[in-house]
């Protein structure tokens, strides 16, 4: 016997238009990938390569795009600060939209955004503060010498395991 065959949800299942905004109808799926929220003999959500197209607050999938370090970023295309060329093309540093948003103005070229708790992904305007350049590098000044002594004792900890690790073999060296 097979393995029975996934049944979506009613709130799972794509409206039959695309999901990008152009408001095309979407091809029927002819296999079930969940991931994509392709369900056998339902619309599927975009038009073949509308995927990438930005996606507002209101759609399923609205985040942002969450960046390595933590950053997210939100489409922007006609901001200034806006990526011109690359695969961020189109997008802001969310924090800099939210501060310039609940405070009325542009950032000026010698201000950035300070995250107040430290956690980058935390965009509330409340967390977000603007400095500039000097006053922000004078903020974080020291952070990797002068922190919590339990921090650094659990880096110091983590740095040995993994130094520990590359000399066994187990962990290559990075390529820079």
């Amino acid at each position: 016997m097979g393995r029975k065959a996934y049944e979506p949800r009613p709130e799972e299942i794509p409206s039959g238009l695309c999901e990008c905004g152009c408001g095309q109808e979407t091809a029927i799926a002819k296999v079930t990938r969940r991931s994509l929220r392709h369900f056998k003999g339902h619309p599927m959500p975009c038009l073949r390569g509308h995927w990438n197209k930005p996606k507002g607050p209101d759609h399923y999938a609205w985040r942002g795009v969450q960046h390595w370090l933590g950053y997210v970023y939100e489409y922007a295309p006609e901001h200034p600060a806006a990526y011109k060329s690359g695969q961020r093309k189109g997008y802001v540093l969310q924090h800099r939209l939210v501060w310039e948003r609940a405070n009325g103005r542009m950032l000026r070229p010698n201000e950035v955004v300070h995250h107040i708790n430290g956690v980058r992904g935390d965009n509330r305007p409340d967390n977000l503060v603007a400095l500039t350049n000097a006053a922000h590098c004078g903020k974080h000044r020291g952070d990797h010498r002068q922190g919590d002594p339990d921090v650094r004792q659990k880096q110091s900890e983590r740095m040995k395991q993994v130094w520990a690790e590359r000399h066994a073999g187990k962990r290559p060296m990075p390529k820079h």
